[in-house]
């Protein structure tokens, strides 16, 4: 960060577009973008930035910032199979190719095929463990989710990002039922990073799915607060995660039930 900006290469670049990218904050998240740009144009042949890239459009999309989800959607994934050309080997590539496929395109066979590819490329990785868990929640397998979201934060417990960490553990125990451990791992996560608004959808449904309504309802006033265009129907049509039709409607109905707007 101290570096004259005459003496940035590709590589520094990206250290200060991840700066950036974990403080989410809506009003300078998008130079993270045009770090990574410089980035990219600094050292084309650099997965690593391109595989960024594609994150920072995942959750500028999740965010509720983006004016064309669909759009953005589609260049989170052109990035992301652009990392895996320039490295077909890179862990971090080939897992953002594959949570992307489940989280924005619904596409669960093809996510895990990546997603195992991507252990196998990294197998002390500790983002290639943490974002192969939201796949393994949204197809129905609970308890093996938690335990890739705990192996991975075992493999770096002091993470600059540890909201993150937390956020899709509290995913995990939600999609497997235990809606105390979810609450547990949910409010770490709003105490690390409160812009965060994954953190607070989940939260909000672990409490509602234990009947503590009031704090639900306190929670998803804060999701709205953070993310005001946020409406139910909209949710559910684009980015509704689960597989399951029945655990779908599950999580849809904790949201209703915590007071979100349909």
């Amino acid at each position: 960060m101290r570096k004259r900006p005459g003496n940035f290469t590709a590589y520094d670049y990206t250290l200060k577009a991840l700066h950036v990218i974990h403080s989410l904050d809506a009003g300078t998240f998008r130079q993270a973008r045009e770090f990574l740009n410089q980035a990219m144009a600094e050292d084309p042949n650099f997965a690593m930035p391109v595989a960024w890239a594609a994150r920072w459009h995942s959750l500028y999309v999740g965010q509720g910032w983006s004016a064309n989800p669909s759009e953005d959607g589609a260049t989170a994934i052109e990035l992301a199979a652009k990392a895996i050309d320039l490295e077909p080997e890179n862990a971090l590539a080939l897992v953002t190719f594959g949570h992307l496929k489940s989280f924005l395109f619904h596409d669960y066979d093809s996510a895990m095929i990546y997603l195992e590819r991507a252990l196998a490329a990294g197998p002390n990785n500790s983002i290639a463990w943490l974002l192969s868990s939201p796949t393994l929640s949204y197809i129905g397998r609970g308890e093996q989710a938690v335990s890739h979201a705990e192996h991975a934060l075992r493999l770096s417990p002091m993470d600059r990002s540890l909201f993150y960490y937390y956020t899709i553990l509290s995913l995990a125990y939600y999609g497997a039922g235990q809606f105390e451990e979810a609450v547990k791992w949910g409010k770490r996560a709003a105490s690390e990073n409160p812009p965060y608004t994954a953190t607070l959808r989940y939260l909000a449904a672990a409490l509602a799915a234990l009947d503590r309504v009031g704090e639900a309802r306190n929670v998803a006033t804060e999701l709205l607060r953070r993310e005001p265009g946020f409406r139910l129907r909209d949710w559910e049509r684009r980015l509704q995660p689960f597989q399951d039709p029945g655990m779908g409607a599950r999580y849809m109905e904790h949201l209703r039930k915590a007071g979100l707007l349909p």
